[in-house]
């Protein structure tokens, strides 16, 4: 684990992790994220990709969403950037979104082959996301992600397509 995950990482992965559990109850992917900004929670969700019939519904978005709402899009406040807790490493779409809001951190959980998006980017190649780029801190916990993924069977048509041949 990283010198630079403290309790309030704990607590706000934590926070993570008990939405990605709902989203598990669901029958929803079993992925939260939380945004926080100067140790508070600003916003907190869970994926709902299954229940609402929706590929725009990861818990990240959602966060991000809800977090630009609060902070009226704001997301650098005084000079000071938002962090990102995920209790799955971002998709590239997820990631993509984070690094537009300026989120300054992401924290991830766990990687998953299927789900994960973070790790097969490369930021640093392209100068405009160079100079965005977050810090990047996991997994943190990827014994408990890869539990909760054990618990998961889908059953949105879209996740058990077949690969394309």
């Amino acid at each position: 684990m990283s010198d630079n995950y403290n309790i309030d990482d704990a607590r706000f992965m934590d926070l993570a992790f008990s939405h990605a559990e709902e989203a598990l109850q669901r029958g929803d992917l079993p992925v939260g994220a939380v945004v926080a900004l100067d140790g508070q929670i600003v916003s907190a969700s869970s994926n709902m990709n299954t229940s609402e019939k929706t590929w725009l519904s990861h818990a990240e978005q959602n966060a991000l969403r809800t977090a630009g709402q609060r902070l009226r899009y704001e997301y650098e406040v005084n000079g000071r950037s938002g962090s990102l807790y995920s209790s799955l490493e971002p998709c590239v779409m997820c990631i993509s979104h984070a690094i537009f809001c300026r989120i300054s951190t992401i924290y991830f959980g766990g990687t998953d082959k299927k789900y994960s998006g973070i790790s097969i980017l490369d930021l640093g190649a392209n100068d405009y996301y160079a100079r965005l780029r977050p810090a990047i801190v996991g997994p943190t916990h990827q014994m408990r992600c890869e539990e909760l993924f054990g618990f998961y069977q889908p059953k949105w048509p879209f996740d058990n397509l077949q690969e394309i041949k």
